[in-house]
This record gives C-alpha cells, sequence and structure tokens, in this order.
C-alpha cells in the first residue's frame, strides 16, 4: 500500500459518518480528525494535517465503539508509559481496558504503506516491550494488536495481528511460535483467526500493489535472511519450494474449502494453534504434491523437503507462510494474479538473494533481449505463423540457471506478436493466435514451445516458479540429477504426470539418427538462446554418459555444451549463445572452433565488456551462429577432404625437403629427388602460402624459403605456434579420418569455399549497465547502451535508420529459412 489518497480518505469519512454514535469527527476537504471529549488522552493529538497513521487510527476507534460493542470510557489514547530512570517517555496508540481496569487490547496502528514494513520492529519494540510496563503497574496484558487499515472494493477493513501476551510476553517467544489471530473480537470476547475459504467473505485478496508486493519482499528478507546463520541459497531454496506449495494449493483447493497454504488456529474455548510440526506436515504434503504433478517427478525418495529444518527452522516455514497466505497468486481463472508484479519480485529474490557458485553465472536481462532480438525470433516467429501450416518457434535453454532466457523469449515473443502487423489475415491464424495468446493468459503458447533444463534441482524449482509467476503455469522444465542434466540422453527426459504415466507432446524426448554426424541427435527446436556453465568438472556418472552422447566426450563443458547446441536443433535452426572468449583463441580450443565451422554457419560474435558478469573476470562474447542442413555438412566433407588431400600432398614434399635441408637427409630415400628446384619451391611457396597467409615469392629457391620460414614449419626453441607440418592430434572425427594440420585446411577452404563469407564482428565496453558491489550484493546501474536503443517504456527499437548501435546492424544478417 502506499499513501492514503484523498479518495480514500472519503471512504474512512463514509464509514464513520454511517454511524449515529460518532466519537471521532473527521474532514477530508480540511484534513482534520477531531476526537470526542469521552476519550482520553495522556498527549495532545495533531487535528489539522494529519497523518495517514492518525486516519487509521480514526477508522479503529470508530470500529471499536459501533462495530465491536466497546465502551468509550474504557478507550486511551496516546497512553503513556516511563520506561525507566532517564528513559524518555513512549506512548501506546491505544488502550481498551476491561472491567477491571487491565489492558484487554493494546494497540500499536500504522499507516499502510508502514504496516509491513515495520511490523517487526514495531511488535518487538512498541508492543512487547512497552507491554511489561503495564505489568509492572501491576495490570494484566490480553490481546496485543498491531493494526493497520486496507482499501478494497470502495471499501475499507482493518487488518491486525492479535497476539496473546501470556504465550508471547517475549520477542524471542514471538520468533519461535509465530501465533497470533487475525480478527479483532467484539464485546471482550476470543481473538480468532478466521481461515481463508474459496469463495467465501475471506477469500485471498487478488487486488494488491507494487508497494505491497515491495513490502512483502523486505519483511520476507529481513526475517528470512536476517541473522546469518543461514546460508542465502538455503534460504531461496526453501522460499522457492514454499512459493510452488503455495500456487499448487491455489489451483487444486475448490470452492468452499478452506486453502491448506495458511497457518491455522483452532476456534475453541482453548484457543489453540496447530503445532509448527502439523504446519510442516501439511506444507511438505503440498510441495510434494506440486512437484510431482509439475517437474515430472514421481519418486517421493528423489523429491527434498520443502525445506532443509536442519538450515531453515519451522518458525521461518511459519513466517513465510504467514506473510504469504493471504495473497493470491492465481485469479479466478487460473491465471496468475498480478503477474507482472509477482514476475519482478520473483526476479528480484534471484538476482538479490541467490549466490552464484562455480560455473554459474546468470545472464542480465539487457544481453537477453539483444540476443533474441539479434537472432531475430521475432521475424522468425511471424514467418512461421503466416506459414501455410501455423506454427511457433521451439525454444529450448539446456542449461536454464534462473530461467532467465525462458522468461524473457516468452515475454518478448508475446509482445512483439500483440503489436505487430505483419500476420496475415484469415481464419486458420485468427484461431491459432485466439489459441495462442487468449487475452486472458496471453502465455499459453509457452505451454507447447518453451522448454529448459537445470541440473540444480533449487535451481530447476526456480524456473518453474519463475515461469509460472510470468504467466506460463505448464512450461516444459526438466530439472535435478534424473531429468535435468543438459547433457542426457535424450530418452531421459520424460514429462509424467503426478501417477508417473507418461505425457504427450514432448519435443525433447525424441531423438533420431544422422547421415551427417556420429551421435543421435534431436533436432525439434528452432532457437537456443543460452549461457552455458563454463569450465565445470563433471563428474563420473556424467562423464560416463556423455562418452555416449558426444563425440568430443572428454572435453571442457561450455564446449559439451555447444555439441549439444548441434543435436538440439532442427537444420537452419538458430543459435545464440554467451561463451568465453578462450574458445575463439586458445590451442586447447581449436577442435570446438572446428566443429562449429563443419556444423554451423557463424553470422556474428559480439565481444562483452569484462564486467558484463560480477561473479567472474572471465572475459566472454556472444556467438550468433544457424546449424547448417545436411547438404551443406555433405558439401563441407567435400571441401575437407579435397583440402586434407592437399595437404597431405604439400606437406610430404615440404617436410621431406625439410629434412634434407637441415637434417641432411638423404633425397634419394624421401622420394623427392624427381622434383626439380622449380617444383619444389613452387611447392614449399603454395605450402606456405595457404598456411600464414601471405604472398610468398615462388621464384626464391625452396632453400632460401626454407631458411626464411623455418619456424612456422615446425615447432623450434621459443616458437610459440604449432607449425605447419604438425599435424593435429584427435581431431580425425571432424576432418573425415585425415591426420593433418587443421589451421592450414580451414585457411585453404577459406580461400576456396563457404568461409570467405563475412563475420559480423563488434566489441563494445557500454552494454546498458555496470556492474556494482554493495554489502555482498550486486547492483546493475543504467549507463551508457551501445547495444540498442529503447523506447520510453523500456522495449528495444529495432529499426536504427542512423545504424548507431550494435543491433541495427546485426539485425541486417540475413537469415536461411527452415
Amino acid at each position: 500500500m502506499g499513501k492514503i489518497t484523498k479518495e480514500e480518505k472519503y471512504l474512512i469519512e463514509q464509514y464513520i459518518k454511517s454511524f449515529d454514535k460518532q466519537i471521532v469527527k473527521v474532514d477530508v476537504e480540511q484534513d482534520s480528525i477531531i476526537y470526542d471529549k469521552s476519550l482520553s488522552m495522556d498527549k495532545k493529538i495533531k487535528m489539522k494535517n494529519c497523518g495517514d497513521e492518525e486516519w487509521t487510527r480514526a477508522f479503529i476507534i470508530t470500529k471499536l465503539v459501533n462495530e465491536l460493542g466497546y465502551p468509550v470510557e474504557r478507550i486511551k489514547l496516546e497512553k503513556r508509559f516511563n520506561l525507566g530512570r532517564g528513559a524518555k517517555e513512549v506512548y501506546v496508540d491505544v488502550r481498551l481496558s476491561d472491567a477491571n481496569g487491565d489492558a484487554f487490547l493494546f494497540f500499536e496502528i500504522k499507516s499502510p504503506s508502514q504496516y509491513e514494513i515495520e511490523m517487526e520492529t514495531a511488535i518487538e519494540n512498541q508492543l512487547i516491550k512497552v507491554a511489561s510496563q503495564e505489568i509492572a503497574e501491576g495490570h494484566n496484558v490480553k490481546y496485543l494488536v498491531y493494526s493497520s487499515i486496507n482499501f478494497t472494493n470502495n471499501s475499507v477493513q482493518d487488518i491486525s495481528i492479535l497476539l496473546d501476551y501470556s504465550r508471547n510476553n517475549s520477542y524471542e517467544l514471538w520468533k519461535e511460535n509465530r501465533e497470533y489471530t487475525d480478527t479483532i473480537p467484539s464485546n471482550y470476547g476470543l481473538a480468532i483467526k478466521k481461515p481463508y475459504v474459496r469463495g467465501s467473505d475471506k477469500d485471498l485478496e487478488l487486488d494488491y500493489s507494487e508497494s505491497t508486493i515491495n513490502q512483502l519482499s523486505v519483511k520476507l528478507h529481513d526475517v528470512l535472511w536476517g541473522g546469518g546463520a543461514t546460508s542465502d541459497n538455503d534460504i531461496f531454496s526453501a522460499l522457492t519450494n514454499l512459493i510452488l506449495a503455495k500456487i499448487h494449493d491455489e489451483d487444486t483447493t475448490s470452492d468452499d474449502e478452506a486453502y491448506k497454504f495458511q497457518s491455522n488456529t483452532f476456534i475453541d474455548s482453548n484457543e489453540e494453534f496447530e503445532s509448527l510440526e502439523d504446519l510442516y506436515d501439511r506444507i511438505n504434503g503440498l510441495y510434494i504434491d506440486a512437484v510431482k504433478e509439475r517437474m515430472s517427478i514421481t519418486n517421493e525418495a528423489d523429491i527434498p523437503p520443502v525445506v532443509q529444518r536442519g538450515k531453515f527452522s519451522l518458525s521461518k516455514l511459519k513466517h513465510t507462510v504467514q506473510t504469504l497466505e493471504k495473497y493470491a497468486f492465481r485469479a479466478e481463472n487460473g491465471v496468475i494474479a498480478n503477474q507482472d508484479l509477482l514476475g519482478k519480485f520473483f526476479e528480484g529474490i534471484i538476482q538479490s538473494d541467490y549466490k552464484q557458485s562455480k560455473g554459474q553465472f546468470f545472464t542480465p536481462q539487457n544481453i537477453v533481449k539483444f540476443m533474441f532480438y539479434a537472432v531475430k525470433a521475432d521475424e522468425q516467429a511471424i514467418e512461421l505463423i503466416n506459414n501455410g501450416t501455423p506454427s511457433l518457434p521451439y525454444f529450448i535453454d539446456p542449461s536454464a540457471g534462473s530461467g532467465t532466457f525462458m522468461v524473457e523469449f516468452m515475454r518478448l515473443l508475446t509482445y512483439e506478436i500483440s503489436r505487430t502487423t505483419k500476420l496475415k489475415r484469415n481464419p486458420q491464424i485468427t484461431q491459432k493466435r485466439n489459441q495462442w495468446f487468449p487475452s486472458w493468459a496471453e502465455n499459453t503458447w509457452a505451454q507447447q514451445y518453451v522448454y529448459g533444463i537445470e541440473l540444480n534441482h533449487d535451481l530447476g524449482t526456480a524456473v518453474k516458479v519463475n515461469m509460472i509467476l510470468h504467466g506460463d503455469g505448464s512450461a516444459n522444465v526438466f530439472s535435478g540429477t534424473e531429468l535435468g542434466d543438459g547433457l542426457s540422453k535424450f530418452t531421459k527426459y520424460l514429462k509424467l504426470d503426478a501417477d508417473g504415466n507418461k505425457r504427450d507432446n514432448n519435443e525433447l524426448e525424441k531423438n533420431i539418427l544422422s547421415d551427417v554426424y556420429s551421435k543421435p541427435v534431436n533436432e525439434h527446436f528452432d532457437i537456443i538462446m543460452s549461457n552455458p556453465p563454463f569450465s565445470v568438472k563433471l563428474d563420473g556418472d556424467t562423464q560416463k554418459e556423455v562418452a555416449s552422447n558426444f563425440i568430443f566426450s572428454n572435453k571442457s563443458s561450455e564446449n559439451l555444451f555447444i555439441e549439444r547446441y548441434y543435436q538440439l536443433l532442427k537444420p537452419n535452426g538458430r543459435l545464440a549463445v554467451v561463451l568465453p572468449e578462450s574458445i575463439f583463441d586458445t590451442a586447447q580450443n581449436k577442435y570446438i572452433r572446428v566443429f562449429l565451422f563443419k556444423y554451423f554457419k557463424i553470422k556474428a560474435l559480439v565481444s562483452l565488456p569484462q564486467t558484463t558478469f560480477a561473479y567472474t573476470p572471465t572475459k566472454t562474447s556472444i556467438l550468433f551462429a544457424q546449424k547448417k542442413t545436411n547438404d551443406e555438412i555433405k558439401n563441407w566433407n567435400k571441401n575437407i577432404i579435397k583440402a586434407c588431400l592437399e595437404y597431405n600432398r604439400l606437406s610430404l614434399i615440404v617436410g621431406n625437403l625439410y629434412k634434407v635441408f637441415f637434417e641432411e637427409k638423404d633425397e634419394k630415400k624421401l622420394n623427392i629427388k624427381e622434383l626439380s628446384g622449380e617444383q619444389r619451391s613452387l611447392a614449399v611457396a603454395e605450402f606456405l602460402q595457404v598456411g600464414i597467409g601471405l604472398q610468398i615469392d615462388s621464384s626464391e629457391s625452396w632453400e632460401i624459403l626454407l631458411e626464411k620460414y623455418k619456424s612456422e614449419l615446425l615447432d623450434t626453441e621459443g616458437n610459440r605456434k604449432q607449425g605447419l607440418l604438425i599435424p593435429d592430434k584427435d581431431l580425425e572425427e571432424l576432418t573425415e579420418g585425415y591426420k593433418v594440420n587443421v589451421n592450414w585446411v580451414l585457411r585453404y577452404i577459406a580461400n576456396k569455399t563457404e568461409l570467405q563469407n563475412n563475420v559480423f564482428m563488434a566489441e563494445t565496453e557500454h552494454i546498458g549497465f555496470k556492474v556494482k558491489k554493495r554489502k555482498g550484493k550486486v547492483i546493475l546501474q543504467k549507463s551508457k547502451n551501445e547495444l540498442y536503443l529503447e523506447d520510453e517504456n523500456g522495449e528495444i527499437l529495432t529499426v536504427d535508420t542512423e545504424k548507431a548501435n550494435i543491433l541495427s546492424l546485426i539485425r541486417e544478417i540475413e537469415w536461411d529459412k527452415i
């Protein structure tokens, strides 16, 4: 809630004036509040220019007298207490006494905007501590009441937390038990907590604001992350699991049924609260059901508990449930309520409170948006819809992390389709558009077309929750050790219902054999956008599995994922991936560069600043590429064979000449004695010209050429380059079985074939944000952006006539159609 508006003050005024007995006079226009003289007070109260807290108190006082039947003469405002010698006086907002003069209701009242933010501090310092002074003065205290008001459906209601002081006479007890009721009793009755029931007069709140969500975030953070006893990621995991349980509860609770995701009070003469164990058992059961239904994990032994009890106390569990229980995450039609707010709420938790471990570097939203438009996902979607059989691009991120690529792909594609004027107008397309993008659930299409895989179970759950809160409750998320290894066999990616039955419409489990690649492929996805884990050591089981699925099974994690991208993409499928720059220039990564040239059409390479990712100094680039068709790969193979044969012919001649000249070998034994001096010079010049990319004068004698370029031919002392006469090891899979110097072969092909195509290359230090670290947290500060232009709403502009940014240039690249 924000500040009380003038219209809301009129609602308070209307409520007060609806009773014959008006103990408060309010005037919205004059912004004045005057209490009746029958109300006693220890301190004069400001009557004019009243703040929101005073308007809140005026409402609550009126309710106490007119609705709940309490006598005016027993109400005292601003009750004074002295906390000890030398201490300043403190005042209680409202004290309601009983017939014996004891405090029955002991109020601390807050404005709506401060209610959530100040709750814990106020309960400790302004209620529990001050109530002890009542005891010191010889009075008993029944209920401590923390109150404010809320506005819904043009009416005003109080929102209250009531603590039985006999059970909460210290803040430590309150923190441990979290026992409270939420209904102010009438006529000195029993305070109860009325349960939330679907379809009743106490259903979940659907109408809440961004400020409410922000307050919730602060409140959860202060309590859950406070104290430092539990790691950030353990808390993050627990909160994610609890949100998933809540969403599942809302999805499965029928009309007139009480929700399970709430803290219960049993209404009887003893005012019993359920135990922390009972609450845990119920919430854990909800979570297990949610995982079975939504995560395709049906064996309960494989499902971790909703919270790790040794790391996350049950009192914190109860606090989280109590904080979230009143707010609806689902609207009546099953769509996510307040989609944008809840999505931002969860993204904020991920960005600020999940600590990234080795190899995990979550991709900033700026970069993801740039990749979406650079790969022309928007244009491809329009092309596929306008096709004779309308469809949308199948998308996958095989190392989904927190789900940023999935969420942004879904959001941006929906946004682009909603505003495009390029779709054909016919009944078939209209029907599909209504089916995929209904106004009440505009991301429905993602249920069929968006996939993600994440090995870490906690992050996989976060991906699922992230997608749900952004409007898609049925995303194809595969997570955990059984389903979430992005390098597994495709047949392992099963979609199961809660009973373990196989679901239909799973593109990921399909695999076929290829006549241009020696391992199984999937070839069902149109677009991959990803940021794979860098240099992560694979465990023993994973290494055994990848050996049968990958050509280069013993290589680094990021390079294995490049091979996986080839397996997943359809021919002419599009790839945008963040990679360490070492892939593009180090000797140990030569094989993956050859793999990329063989199996992909390289479109662009954009170098990012070293500070792009807060938790690693690794310099990165974005690779944009398109998977080759089988015919293109076969053509490549033909060219490779030609190049390898030519290399073998020339390297044999040059190698033998090298032995004769430098090692004084007998040329009669080396099959070169028939070559004339001119032929020898021509062979050496041609070999060097291809290998080093310089024009070589073949009129020079072969001896002079060998002497001049000795260091280019063989590894010698102090020579860091691999000599052209040295063949590469373990690359025969990419060179049709030939053992050759790959650099020479690639240069030969580049001079004669498709490698002459230009690759767009750019480097920038300005990507729209700068990374700052404050108290261990990462803050992204807005800054100059050379990647793209934005409109006033922060959406990317894909057209820039001045071509003053990288995106406007990269969008000129042509992509082949699938």
